[in-house]
């Protein structure tokens, strides 16, 4: 979208004026405080000229108009650019957190409470995980005529033991056999690898024990979902009632019920996808919940050791001050990872 350098200015100075006060601007307000050299009138005629354009909205209350999500997204995507940074990336994180490395729970308690602390908004910070386990080893060992303890070996080098029973009698020769094949097929292979051709493959290949293998799929795929699933900090959720915005209290305690719950959180994060080192921002209805359609979430990928990977996400009404969150977090990533 295209503006001229005025409506950029008037544009610009509303968002600004918003985010910090949370109140309608009208015309007023924009002669008052900001220094555009031109008169009341001009300045009511090119903010209904942004109405027209979307990037405007009239709360029925209100003489003042309030940026749209569409002048948000103008914002982020162009017009924020051109202002310079006042908040520097949070110090000395490097020195807090290190001693924390070794403990992933300790870690992302610390990230959220530092990063709440600095932006005031709530903020969501996954443990880290490797993108994706692996199959390192698979030994099938005979406990009784019917039992079958399974070993799984993936590749972070975590061992999980697993008895299930079998519905015929087996021997250990016939799981050695057993174990043999699955390691040929299966080894370097992740949950999303083994895919339907696979399957059908191991099972032509062990025709004669087909009745067994349902129930090791079923306990390889459990083991690694279990493994691979994600854990989630949040810190500062209670900033977030602070704001106007959330004055209406069954809209909040909406937002918060599903906040509160981890597969709520973790949806919004998985929505999109993230590159290492980019930053997304997403506002109101982009975020694809109902219960978090008056907020905007910033989020990021962080990394450590470019082994084990992570989000952090930094939740806010749609008027936050995104100029100073996104260079916040872009630092602070950059911090993190050199931990």
């Amino acid at each position: 979208m295209v503006l001229d350098d005025r409506k950029v200015k008037i544009l610009m100075a509303i968002i600004d004026d918003y985010i910090k006060n949370a109140e309608p601007v009208g015309s007023g307000t924009i002669v008052r405080k900001y220094d555009m050299g031109v008169s009341p009138a001009t300045i009511r005629n090119e903010m209904a000229g942004l109405v027209e354009l979307g990037l405007l909205l009239q709360p029925h209350t209100s003489a003042g108009r309030v940026p749209s999500e569409k002048a948000y997204r103008l914002y982020v995507n162009e017009l924020m650019k051109q202002k310079q940074v006042d908040k520097a990336p949070i110090s000395n994180i490097q020195d807090i957190l290190r001693s924390k490395i070794d403990n992933p729970d300790e870690l992302i308690r610390g990230i959220a409470r530092i990063v709440s602390q600095n932006t005031l908004y709530a903020v969501i910070v996954t443990k880290p995980h490797s993108e994706k386990s692996t199959i390192k080893y698979i030994q099938l060992i005979n406990i009784d005529e019917n039992s079958v303890l399974l070993v799984l070996v993936i590749n972070k080098d975590i061992v999980r033991n697993h008895i299930f029973k079998s519905s015929v009698a087996v021997t250990q020769e016939k799981l050695d056999q057993i174990s043999k094949i699955l390691n040929k097929n299966f080894v370097n292979h992740s949950l999303q690898d083994i895919n339907i051709e696979l399957i059908h493959r191991v099972g032509t290949e062990l025709v004669d024990y087909k009745n067994i293998l349902a129930p090791i799929l079923d306990v390889i795929a459990n083991t690694i979902k279990g493994i691979d699933k994600q854990d989630c900090y949040v810190a500062g959720m209670k900033n977030i009632l602070d704001f106007p915005e959330f004055n209406d209290l069954e809209k909040a305690k909406d937002m918060m019920k599903f906040l509160d719950e981890s597969d709520g959180i973790l949806k919004i994060l998985n929505v999109f996808q993230m590159d290492s080192g980019k930053i997304m921002v997403r506002i109101g209805s982009e975020n694809g919940f109902s219960q978090v359609d008056q907020c905007s979430i910033v989020s990021g990928k962080y990394n450590i050791n470019n082994s084990m990977y992570g989000t952090i996400a930094i939740l806010g009404p749609t008027r936050m001050d995104y100029l100073n969150t996104v260079a916040l977090l872009s630092g602070l990533i950059k911090q993190v990872n050199g931990l």
